[in-house]
């Protein structure tokens, strides 16, 4: 937890509507810093200058250490000014100095405040208690430190204990009036940020399987159970108490029953457990046991569409990370023509930068400013914390395509050796989905960093559609190269069995309604994971499928009422489930399967013209019902968790994706041509609106958007930047690629009477550049 909004331990200033301010160039020393975060945590109060001499300078004379303090106050005050404040924030006499209480932005007034107002003589605030709980976001000054201050330091784990005391007790009371209030999911994701604070809590563990049977994930209440055991036994030396072994019990034998006073829980669909998967989870576990040993892995995961990659891969990391830190990058490419330069490497390491404190700061403190001024068009966030590169950038070559590749390569064998004051190096792992969709440059971009494997603990996992690699020489390449590779290796999953099938049924529906359940799977879905699951959300939309309230779940329709449904593919069962949904509903969800498969609330309200209220209530009611799930930026980024509570008070804001491409794309599909050309055209203006002050970094979407609302003369501006920009990335096949849709645009322009002679020559033209190049 920070003492402003910030990264360490405070370097961001502003009011909560403007982007933080970065301030760790302005610092001279840990002391100014150190400064900052006292007066913060005593904002309004004059402190005086002796002690805070004596606490910051412990080991130098009284003169000393006031003739120091006087520098940092002169160094932070002209940080604070340069940084954006209108006038400084610290007000000082002969004597004493005190921080304006309402100068900043802090993280931590908000949390005090927030405490205090969620408790009172007539109980909790749940909606207080819940921006306290998204203001905690990990231990106090988390990684700070300060040479020869052991005055600071004591101040500092006291603070630490104190403010950890606090969250767990404000968590605490938000699992319990969520059980209470029968909102399991709210309570859910409560339980999961405590144990993150407590991770050897078995009242928190047993309260988390609780829930996670209450809301109908009774499997998953019971694998959380094993994972709780083992690490149990393996940390301590313990088994699980009686209480938590009788409620496993209950879970088991079917006889759980929720609180006695707590409220009815609100429907949402069920959650289906992975199954027959368990050879691919022995593989990962056998590759990660390699990369633990420090040996570096590439394992590809192959499969048709809706086999459940992406699932398969994400369950393996969320047990890989619960036992063992690790840095986890993802990052995915997207269906655009053409796909966007380094997509998938430039969204790994742009979240990670955005989201994980301790990854920008390795970075900044330990790559190099070379490294990262040649990383910065791919990483635009860097800028954001150093402006210095972007004048460092500008000096660099500009065809200097090794240089960048040797950038991205220094700073994954950094975040891969140990943090600093720790002996042991910390696993990374790149998670690259869906990357038959990449671009050529992604691909040598990945080569290259397979140079870096042997001897470091880095693991790259690379997930992609099967039917595609006949299509894609580059995926073959690569399959190839995990062929040759000693730590390289490839998972292919297949269709699912009758018999798992009906142990996914059994699992969800018990023993005696799992035959009728089953047959009407395998008919249904032919064993693809992802027809499975949308048939068993369609039977549950219909109410033929509802939650006990043990947790189990049970059939309430006849074999005759299933049979009824004629739905016999993917798709056709996500139109009826979509055509159940409410009317404002679908107009939203189809106007996000227009923007892409993951799309920001704002860009809905903007695009539809809609009220803040029926944006909120559309996304929840799709969010219910699996269409859609808040986007998980960052695999370590607990803001999740923190968001999708926040929504008990309002507030659905932020970024969304479609649970699985296939439901997006079969709303797409759906939709008249006329109107989604005009749909098209409404995303591409909002996307202008939205991101104004950043136009080139959303350029490849903004350019397929109007191509598709066939406004060709916009459609031709933004390809020509994103070709520019593919061209500064030394992606010169991305930057041809769109230089050919813009003169497809500008053909079709032609046929219907605009264009411009002289356009069509300078596009050739560039394009033949590229190409001599």
């Amino acid at each position: 937890m920070a003492a402003t909004s910030s990264r360490s331990p405070a370097d961001r200033v502003g009011d909560s509507t403007s982007s933080p301010v970065p301030l760790d160039s302005g610092f001279e020393s840990q002391n100014v810093r150190a400064l900052l975060a006292y007066l913060a945590c005593h904002r309004g109060r004059e402190l005086p200058r002796s002690q805070l001499a004596s606490l910051l300078w412990s080991n130098q004379d009284e003169a000393t250490a006031l003739r120091n303090l006087r520098q940092a106050l002169y160094n932070l005050r002209g940080a604070l000014l340069s940084a954006g404040c209108a006038e400084s924030p610290i007000l000082t006499s002969h004597r004493t100095l005190r921080l304006h209480p309402g100068a900043l932005n802090l993280d931590l007034a908000l949390f005090s405040d927030s405490l205090r107002m969620g408790r009172s003589d007539n109980g909790i605030d749940a909606s207080h208690l819940a921006r306290a709980a998204q203001a905690y976001t990990g231990d106090f000054l988390t990684g700070f430190y300060l040479n020869d201050s052991p005055d600071f330091e004591e101040w500092m784990v006291g603070e630490q204990e104190r403010l950890r005391e606090e969250a767990v007790a404000a968590l605490r009371d938000l699992v319990s009036h969520h059980t209470q209030a029968g909102s399991y999911p709210l309570g859910l994701q409560y339980a999961r940020q405590l144990l993150r604070i407590e991770p050897f809590s078995e009242e928190t563990h047993r309260n988390l399987i609780y829930l996670y049977a209450l809301s109908g994930r009774r499997s998953r209440a019971l694998s959380h159970y094993e994972e709780m055991r083992r690490l149990f036994e393996r940390e301590l030396g313990v088994e699980p108490l009686p209480e938590t072994q009788k409620l496993i019990e209950q879970i088991q034998g079917q006889t759980l029953a929720p609180p006695t006073d707590a409220k009815k829980a609100e429907a949402t669909g069920p959650w289906v457990p992975l199954v027959a998967r368990e050879s691919a989870l022995k593989a990962l576990r056998t590759a990660w046991a390699g990369v633990l040993r420090g040996a570096g892995r590439l394992t590809l995961i192959e499969g048709e569409l809706g086999v459940g990659k992406t699932r398969l891969v994400r369950t393996f990391l969320h047990e890989a990370t619960s036992e063992r830190r690790a840095t986890v990058l993802q990052g995915r490419s997207y269906e655009l023509p053409p796909p966007t330069a380094y997509q998938p490497i430039s969204e790994a390491l742009s979240n990670a930068v955005a989201n994980d404190v301790d990854v920008a700061e390795r970075l900044l403190a330990a790559a190099g400013s070379q490294h990262l001024a040649a990383l910065l068009p791919l990483v635009p966030e860097l800028g954001e914390l150093d402006p210095k590169l972007a004048a460092l950038h500008r000096r660099l070559p500009r065809r200097d395509q090794e240089g960048l590749l040797a950038a991205v390569a220094s700073v994954f064998s950094l975040l891969a050796a140990p943090p600093k004051g720790r002996f042991r190096p910390q696993p990374l792992i790149l998670f690259l989905d869906d990357l038959h969709w990449a671009d050529p440059a992604s691909f040598e971009l990945i080569e290259k960093l397979l140079s870096l494997l042997p001897g470091r603990p880095i693991w790259i996992l690379a997930a992609y559609r099967a039917d595609e690699v006949e299509q894609k020489e580059r995926l073959r390449n690569l399959r190839k190269g995990a062929a040759a590779l000693s730590g390289g290796s490839r998972i292919v999953l297949e269709r699912l069995s009758s018999e798992a099938v009906h142990d996914l049924a059994t699992s969800l529906v018990g023993t005696q309604q799992a035959p009728m359940l089953a047959q009407r799977l395998v008919e249904s879905s032919e064993g693809l994971p992802l027809a499975t699951v949308e048939q068993i959300n369609l039977l549950w939309d219909l109410g033929l499928l509802e939650v006990q309230p043990t947790g189990q779940w049970s059939l309430t329709g006849s074999a005759e009422q299933m049979a009824a449904l004629h739905t016999t593919d993917t798709e056709s069962t996500i139109l009826r489930r979509v055509e159940m949904l409410p009317t404002s509903t679908r107009r939203l969800l189809t106007l996000a399967a227009v923007v892409g498969q993951k799309f920001e609330a704002q860009l809905l309200q903007i695009a539809e013209r809609e009220h803040d209220a029926v944006v909120e209530t559309g996304l929840e009611v799709m969010i219910d019902h699996w269409m859609v799930r808040q986007f998980a930026r960052y695999w370590a980024d607990t803001r999740l968790d923190r968001d999708l509570a926040l929504w008990a008070p309002g507030g659905r804001k932020g970024t969304f994706e479609f649970i699985h491409k296939s439901i997006r794309a079969a709303v797409y599909k759906n939709l008249h041509p006329g109107r989604a050309r005009a749909l098209h055209q409404q995303v591409a203006a909002a996307m202008e609106t939205v991101h104004a002050a950043n136009l080139e970094r959303f350029s490849e979407a903004i350019g397929f958007h109007y191509q598709r609302a066939r406004d060709w003369p916009k459609a031709i501006e933004f390809h020509q930047i994103s070709a520019l920009k593919a061209e500064r990335l030394f992606a010169l096949d991305t930057g041809r690629g769109f230089y050919s849709e813009a003169l497809n645009a500008l053909t079709s322009w032609e046929e219907e009477g605009g264009g411009d002679p002289e356009l069509r020559s300078r596009l050739e033209g560039a394009s033949q550049r590229l190409k001599v190049e």
